[in-house]
């Protein structure tokens, strides 16, 4: 499974109990990234609030 699947199957899994949004882009160690921030629906989640940054190169979808 390819970088791009691994992270699409990953947002689809918590599709039910977090939120997320494209923030911006920026440079990450001079790569072109997506800013992605990821929110819990629920304050006791087991995995919580992330922000991710993804290299705009692999596309989002």
């Amino acid at each position: 499974m390819s970088p791009k699947e691994q992270f699409k199957t990953m947002l689809e899994s918590m599709e039910d109990s977090h939120t997320y949004e494209v923030v911006g882009e920026e440079k990450v160690l001079d790569f072109d990234t997506y800013h992605i921030k990821i929110k819990a629906n629920e304050k006791d989640s087991l995995l919580g609030d992330m922000e991710l940054g993804w290299r705009r190169r692999l596309g989002l979808w």
